[in-house]
Protein backbone atom coordinates (compact mmCIF):
# COMPACT_ATOMS: atom_id res chain seq x y z
CA UNK A 1 0.00 0.00 0.00
CA UNK A 2 1.02 3.53 -0.94
CA UNK A 3 0.89 5.87 2.43
CA UNK A 4 0.96 8.57 0.63
CA UNK A 5 -1.45 7.60 -2.20
CA UNK A 6 -4.04 6.92 1.66
CA UNK A 7 -2.96 10.30 3.02
CA UNK A 8 -4.49 12.17 -0.48
CA UNK A 9 -7.64 10.73 0.84
CA UNK A 10 -7.94 12.11 4.16
CA UNK A 11 -11.20 14.00 3.89
CA UNK A 12 -13.34 11.54 2.18
CA UNK A 13 -16.70 9.97 4.04
CA UNK A 14 -15.83 6.09 4.38
CA UNK A 15 -18.31 4.95 1.24
CA UNK A 16 -16.76 7.27 -1.30
CA UNK A 17 -16.01 5.42 -4.22
CA UNK A 18 -12.12 6.34 -4.62
CA UNK A 19 -11.47 5.66 -1.01
CA UNK A 20 -13.72 2.40 -0.58
CA UNK A 21 -11.80 1.38 -3.63
CA UNK A 22 -8.19 2.09 -2.31
CA UNK A 23 -8.81 0.40 0.69
CA UNK A 24 -10.45 -2.34 -0.51
CA UNK A 25 -7.86 -2.89 -2.90
CA UNK A 26 -5.28 -2.53 -0.34
CA UNK A 27 -6.96 -5.71 2.10
CA UNK A 28 -8.57 -3.04 4.27
CA UNK A 29 -11.70 -4.49 5.13
CA UNK A 30 -12.98 -2.71 7.94
CA UNK A 31 -15.07 0.29 7.57
CA UNK A 32 -16.70 2.49 10.91
CA UNK A 33 -19.88 0.67 11.93
CA UNK A 34 -21.57 3.71 14.28
CA UNK A 35 -21.59 4.78 17.85
CA UNK A 36 -18.70 7.27 19.40
CA UNK A 37 -17.33 9.79 17.13
CA UNK A 38 -13.94 9.60 16.78
CA UNK A 39 -14.81 6.06 15.25
CA UNK A 40 -11.08 3.65 15.22
CA UNK A 41 -11.18 1.18 12.85
CA UNK A 42 -7.90 -1.16 13.26
CA UNK A 43 -6.39 -3.27 10.80
CA UNK A 44 -3.66 -5.04 12.67
CA UNK A 45 -2.47 -7.63 10.50
CA UNK A 46 -1.91 -5.04 8.10
CA UNK A 47 -0.03 -2.30 10.75
CA UNK A 48 -3.30 -0.12 10.14
CA UNK A 49 -5.67 1.92 12.78
CA UNK A 50 -7.90 4.65 11.16
CA UNK A 51 -9.27 7.59 12.93
CA UNK A 52 -13.23 8.26 10.81
CA UNK A 53 -15.46 11.50 12.66
CA UNK A 54 -18.69 11.65 12.23
CA UNK A 55 -19.89 14.16 9.30
CA UNK A 56 -20.72 16.31 12.07
CA UNK A 57 -18.07 16.19 14.36
CA UNK A 58 -15.86 16.34 11.49
CA UNK A 59 -17.51 19.73 10.59
CA UNK A 60 -16.95 20.96 13.71
CA UNK A 61 -13.51 20.29 14.53
CA UNK A 62 -11.66 20.14 11.24
CA UNK A 63 -13.95 21.71 8.26
CA UNK A 64 -16.05 20.58 5.70
CA UNK A 65 -15.69 16.91 3.84
CA UNK A 66 -14.47 16.12 0.53
CA UNK A 67 -17.44 14.01 0.15
CA UNK A 68 -20.57 12.97 1.58
CA UNK A 69 -20.83 10.01 3.56
CA UNK A 70 -21.82 9.63 7.29
CA UNK A 71 -18.02 8.86 8.64
CA UNK A 72 -15.05 10.91 6.76
CA UNK A 73 -11.37 9.69 7.31
CA UNK A 74 -9.36 12.28 9.00
CA UNK A 75 -6.18 10.34 10.37
CA UNK A 76 -4.23 7.10 10.03
CA UNK A 77 -1.43 5.50 12.40
CA UNK A 78 1.46 3.42 10.30
CA UNK A 79 2.06 1.08 12.96
CA UNK A 80 5.19 -1.47 13.71
CA UNK A 81 4.97 -4.46 15.82
CA UNK A 82 5.95 -2.93 18.85
CA UNK A 83 2.73 -2.09 19.18
CA UNK A 84 0.68 -5.07 20.59
CA UNK A 85 -1.11 -6.68 18.51
CA UNK A 86 0.07 -5.07 15.34
CA UNK A 87 1.97 -6.46 12.30
CA UNK A 88 4.16 -3.43 11.06
CA UNK A 89 2.90 -1.99 7.89
CA UNK A 90 4.47 -3.36 5.28
CA UNK A 91 3.79 -0.50 2.65
CA UNK A 92 4.99 2.65 1.86
CA UNK A 93 5.12 4.98 4.27
CA UNK A 94 4.03 8.52 3.86
CA UNK A 95 6.26 11.56 2.98
CA UNK A 96 9.83 9.90 2.39
CA UNK A 97 9.60 8.26 6.01
CA UNK A 98 11.28 4.73 6.93
CA UNK A 99 10.48 3.11 10.28
CA UNK A 100 14.60 3.33 10.05
CA UNK A 101 14.31 6.86 10.11
CA UNK A 102 16.29 8.23 13.23
CA UNK A 103 15.16 11.18 15.09
CA UNK A 104 18.17 13.26 13.76
CA UNK A 105 17.23 11.65 9.90
CA UNK A 106 13.63 12.83 10.50
CA UNK A 107 14.59 16.45 11.59
CA UNK A 108 16.93 16.76 8.27
CA UNK A 109 14.36 16.20 6.18
CA UNK A 110 11.33 17.71 8.14
CA UNK A 111 13.17 20.65 10.22
CA UNK A 112 12.47 20.95 13.74
CA UNK A 113 9.56 19.58 15.33
CA UNK A 114 6.41 21.77 16.38
CA UNK A 115 7.10 20.13 19.50
CA UNK A 116 8.49 17.50 21.17
CA UNK A 117 7.91 15.08 24.03
CA UNK A 118 10.32 13.17 25.97
CA UNK A 119 10.25 9.71 26.07
CA UNK A 120 10.53 7.30 29.39
CA UNK A 121 12.78 3.81 29.64
CA UNK A 122 10.14 2.22 27.22
CA UNK A 123 9.23 4.74 24.76
CA UNK A 124 11.50 7.14 23.02
CA UNK A 125 10.71 10.91 21.84
CA UNK A 126 7.58 11.96 20.15
CA UNK A 127 8.02 14.84 17.54
CA UNK A 128 4.70 17.00 16.18
CA UNK A 129 5.69 18.03 12.46
CA UNK A 130 3.28 20.06 10.33
CA UNK A 131 3.72 18.59 6.72
CA UNK A 132 2.25 19.57 3.76
CA UNK A 133 -0.59 20.45 5.93
CA UNK A 134 -0.77 17.35 7.62
CA UNK A 135 -0.47 16.86 11.84
CA UNK A 136 2.70 14.46 11.79
CA UNK A 137 3.60 12.58 14.88
CA UNK A 138 6.38 10.30 15.49
CA UNK A 139 6.85 8.22 18.30
CA UNK A 140 10.54 6.79 18.28
CA UNK A 141 12.40 3.88 19.77
CA UNK A 142 14.35 5.03 23.10
CA UNK A 143 17.53 6.78 22.30
CA UNK A 144 15.58 7.85 18.78
CA UNK A 145 17.03 5.36 16.10
CA UNK A 146 13.91 4.40 14.59
CA UNK A 147 10.45 4.99 14.26
CA UNK A 148 7.77 2.78 16.60
CA UNK A 149 4.81 4.62 14.59
CA UNK A 150 3.47 7.45 12.50
CA UNK A 151 0.45 9.30 12.59
CA UNK A 152 -0.57 11.60 9.86
CA UNK A 153 -4.04 13.68 10.04
CA UNK A 154 -5.95 16.30 9.18
CA UNK A 155 -5.43 19.18 11.75
CA UNK A 156 -8.43 19.72 14.08
CA UNK A 157 -8.89 23.14 15.56
CA UNK A 158 -6.84 21.77 18.74
CA UNK A 159 -3.96 21.24 16.97
CA UNK A 160 -4.67 25.04 15.58
CA UNK A 161 -5.22 26.43 18.98
CA UNK A 162 -1.78 24.65 19.80
CA UNK A 163 0.06 25.75 16.97
CA UNK A 164 0.78 22.30 15.44
CA UNK A 165 -0.71 23.20 11.89
CA UNK A 166 -2.77 25.66 10.36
Amino acid sequence: MDGSKLVELFGHASVHPELDDFLSQNGVKARPKGGDTPNLVSEKKIGLSFEYRAKEDFEQSVGAPRSTGKFILREVDFCTSKLKGYTTFAGKLPFGVSFATSESGLESVFGAPRETLAGDDEDGPQHIYCVDGKVVVVQFAVGGTSVEWLRVGLPTNADRRLGYCS
